[in-house]
């Protein structure tokens, strides 16, 4: 199984029975003036990440139309869409409409292409089986004139395809004379192709780190796709994709892929000048068409790596060029530090490569990592050793290998596995990336965006508040990937428009969540709503204040339907509205908050988030509770020391009172005394 194959696998859910299968044939989807027909599908011209249905045109167009399905939320590629919907180009399908359509009678939302329907089957229905080998004739006619013209019309709008490979071309027509070539956004550039079909630069790369490449990529997948078709077979089907790009570097591609296979001598030019691994060498749209008008051009010799004259040992093997060397360091990088320090690579390069520039790098790199002894560190001394040993090859740290310019898909398919987010974290966090931009493209204008990219990046994951992090990179990296959270991932939520909809489907159901953002519809918001709403998106991470929480969320919402609408939404004014009694908690009086829940129902019954926002954060309200609240506050110290004064001055009374009673006391005491002992005497006068 190929890369590309165990990444369709790992990445794809598994595959769901088609619509329409084993059961009443489900209803037409409608997408503007066209009809998809789910029941009727067309496994001819299925793709590996799509599945294609017949469509029709409500307005009664005669051409055969097909509608590709995603069948994954892959990012596609909807960037290069536009440029295609007005080609009409007898080398191209022709991209009519696409859009976000209702799927699985409305389970579910996925994204469509509607193309025009090939006339006959793929040129090769698979890779991995034999056919008929293509006549020269039939060759240059029927195939290499109308695929450069296809290439051609993608390169005048400066755009690739990349998705060019001999089961992506069709017959145009039933008689199977002239080809088409398929679809190339459905997916991301050069996602689906072998590395049988991409440049040792773009194969060393993850299949979905590989980018969107330049009109080069595509004539050399074009030279690639011709041998194929010329001999009737894969030539290198049994080869793995590591062992096929270390036979590229070691000995060329066309002698790495042809082998000892014979071409005719009219063939052999364009596919060895179409193959040829610098993109200086390789031929060019102009020497495709001088060779297609009878010129002959000077035979290319293709240039190989110099060979060393001893080789570095590394993983039990010994390797005699710098590339060669980067792609097994990068395949073992736990290995590097260990066997520099060993094997002495400055010394190598310098003796037996001849090459001081790289020498040197390489002393830097090393010094610079020092013993790196795992982890991180010895990821980051692999990763420079392998850009400095191939400044042509893909950005590579750890499992990683992504050209920066397919680093969205990559996050993508990262985040799709357990801890994959930790290696984008530490790369974007290290110099890595600038080292690989100044020594792929120097100082340049290409450069210079690429830079801004990555501080972009550094600065959103330095902020881990909601709407930033990691989800808000993978979103900036991705304009057209749908909304990836758990609530409303099904739905498919591309635009910020369709957002607030959606949310009110969940917030009418029994299982929606505790709160109505998460970190990724936060992200999703900052990224594709620049209208003010993600001033309040921090506030939500807040959760220590539960009020601050919910009225951010309230004004993002609100703000958004402000903006977008649409007027009503009941269902989530209810639900923010019934969160929101934590806000009206919040006021100090308690006849206003009585009164406040009283209202508070007849609000949510507008169905409008700005309505129920300026009820439960009426600032004249809440300044005025504020001041009610300072003012109690005023006369409650004001009763405070009222209290204490009297306290006081009872406790001076009482100090009086006991005195007068303890004199009064005396004095009666000495009256009783006296009246005592005059009736004793009388009484003893007497």
């Amino acid at each position: 199984m190929s890369q590309v194959e165990n990444v369709i696998e790992e990445q794809a859910p598994a595959r769901a029975p088609r619509v329409g299968e084993g059961g009443a044939q489900p209803p037409a989807v409608t997408l503007d003036r066209y009809e998809i027909h789910p029941g009727r599908p067309l496994p001819l011209y299925d793709t590996p990440v799509a599945m294609a249905y017949a469509a029709t045109d409500t307005k009664g167009a005669r051409e055969s139309l097909m509608a590709l399905v995603a069948s994954d939320r892959y990012p596609a590629r909807t960037e290069i869409l536009p440029s295609l919907r007005s080609v009409d180009c007898p080398g191209l399908l022709r991209a009519y409409r696409w859009a976000t359509i209702e799927w699985a009678n409305g389970a579910e939302r996925r994204f469509a292409i509607l193309y025009s329907q090939p006339g006959g089957p793929r040129i090769m229905s698979s890779l991995f089986e034999p056919a008929a080998p293509i006549s020269e004739d039939a060759l240059i006619e029927g195939v290499i004139r109308p695929l450069v013209a296809a290439i051609a019309e993608f390169a005048s709008r400066g755009i690739s395809h990349r998705a060019i490979r001999p089961d992506n071309i069709y017959f145009k027509d039933a008689a199977m004379r002239q080809v088409v070539l398929g679809d190339a956004a459905i997916a991301p550039p050069g996602f689906a192709n072998p590395v049988l079909f991409e440049t040792i630069e773009n194969g060393m790369a993850h299949p979905l780190g590989r980018g969107p490449g330049s009109t080069a990529d595509d004539l050399y997948a074009l030279g690639a796709t011709l041998l194929v078709l010329a001999l009737g077979c894969n030539p290198v089907a049994e080869i793995g994709d590591h062992d096929l790009i270390a036979a590229k570097i070691n000995k060329g591609s066309y002698a790495a892929l042809a082998g000892a296979h014979r071409l005719s001598q009219a063939l052999r030019e364009p596919i060895r000048g179409l193959l040829a691994d610098d993109p200086k060498e390789r031929w060019s749209l102009e020497d495709l068409a001088l060779w297609l008008d009878g010129r002959r051009l000077s035979p290319i010799q293709p240039s190989v790596p110099p060979r060393a004259g001893r080789g570095f040992p590394f993983g039990g093997a010994l390797y005699f060029s710098c590339r060669a060397l980067a792609h097994a360091m990068a395949r073992n990088w736990s290995g590097v530090a260990q066997a520099v320090h060993d094997n002495d690579l400055e010394a190598w390069i310098s003796r037996s490569v001849c090459d001081a520039t790289t020498a040197a790098g390489v002393a830097q790199v090393v010094t610079k990592g020092g013993a790196a002894a795992g982890g991180a560190a010895e990821g980051l001394l692999a990763g420079r050793l392998c850009t400095t040993l191939d400044p042509a090859g893909p950005l590579r740290y750890r499992s990683l290998a992504t050209t920066l310019e397919g680093l969205g898909p990559m996050l993508w398919g990262l985040m799709r596995e357990e801890h994959g987010v930790q290696p984008f974290a530490q790369l974007v966090a290290s110099d890595l990336p600038l080292y690989w931009i100044d020594r792929r493209y120097g100082d340049g204008p290409e450069a210079r965006t690429l830079v801004r990219t990555v501080d972009r990046l550094r600065f959103l994951m330095k902020r881990q508040a909601p709407g930033c992090g990691v989800e808000r990179c993978l979103y900036e990296l991705n304009p057209s990937l749908p909304c990836l959270s758990p609530t409303i991932e099904s739905r498919h939520v591309v635009e910020p428009e369709s957002l607030l909809p959606e949310l009110e489907t969940v917030a009418g159901s029994r299982n929606r969540p505790s709160f109505p953002i998460d970190r990724h519809i936060a992200a999703f918001i900052a990224a594709r709503f620049r209208q003010g709403a993600e001033d309040h998106l921090e506030a939500i991470g807040d959760r220590g204040d539960p009020a601050k929480a919910i009225l951010g969320a309230l004004r993002t919402l609100a703000v958004m339907q402000w903006k977008l609408g649409p007027a009503r939404l009941p269902h989530l004014t209810a639900w923010l509205g019934k969160l929101a009694e934590v806000v009206i908690d919040g006021y100090h009086g308690v006849a206003l908050r009585k009164q406040l829940r009283e209202q508070l129902e007849r609000v949510v019954k507008r169905g409008s988030l700005v309505e129920l926002l300026n009820f439960v954060d009426d600032k004249a309200r809440r300044e005025q509770d504020k001041q009610g609240y300072r003012q109690a506050l005023a006369a409650f110290a004001a009763a405070e020391v009222e209290i204490d004064r009297i306290s006081a001055e009872g406790a001076v009374l009482d100090g009086r009172a006991a005195r007068l009673a303890s004199r009064i006391a005396i004095a009666l005491s000495a009256a009783v005394a006296l009246g005592t002992v005059v009736i004793l005497m009388l009484m003893r006068v007497g």
